[in-house]
């Protein structure tokens, strides 16, 4: 089982939106501040999180994040899939907004993880670790390969320690209202990752 408090420094990494979503969808993205840890969301997911305005938590989420960037509570991991993704919207806008010449935005999330590794694997060492909250599998396999102090939690083993280490009570019955949330907003594309075993 994983521990967020042991001899070593933590960190919060959040690069894929499932966690993000599922907390959204329940107003309780404070969950991710209660360790007492600085948390890092990737450009990408703090993008893809917010995006969709048809989704009902879509503004709340933009709201928390900028609130609780410049509060200094969390920070924006900057990535090299983030800064080109911007660059081609950027142009895009500039082109006269083409629906044929949109950018792809689909699984950048996940695309940034592979630009994170090498920072994950110089920065998370010695005393310092990585707590990453990811829940798509091909991911969780490729950042479980990078040598650096690691652990990979999914959204549901989070809510799971935030029962037993911080005393957060009855996350089986918010696990459920996520599930159920997901599934009435019929959005199974845009946060399918929160289903892991």
């Amino acid at each position: 089982m994983v521990t967020i408090r042991d001899d070593k420094t933590p960190t919060l990494l959040v690069p894929d939106n499932g966690p993000v979503s599922a907390l959204s969808s329940i107003r309780c993205l404070d969950w991710l501040l209660l360790p007492g840890i600085p948390v890092r969301i990737t450009d990408q997911v703090a993008d893809e999180a917010t995006r969709n305005p048809d989704l009902p938590w879509a503004r709340e989420t933009c709201e928390w994040i900028v609130r609780n960037v410049v509060a200094e509570r969390i920070s924006i991991a900057y990535t090299d899939t983030g800064f080109d993704y911007r660059e081609q919207f950027d142009a895009w806008i500039a082109g006269g907004m083409d629906p044929q010449r949109r950018p792809r935005s689909r699984n950048l999330g996940e695309a940034s993880i592979l630009g994170l590794m090498r920072s994950l694997s110089e920065e998370w060492q010695g005393n310092n670790k990585a707590v990453v909250l990811l829940d798509e599998r091909f991911a969780r396999k490729a950042v479980a390969a990078i040598e650096a102090n690691i652990d990979i939690v999914s959204t549901r083993a989070y809510f799971r320690l935030l029962t037993e280490d911080y005393g957060l009570n009855d996350t089986a019955a918010y696990w459920r209202l996520v599930l159920n949330n997901i599934e009435d907003m019929d959005t199974l594309d845009e946060v399918r990752s929160v289903r892991v075993p």
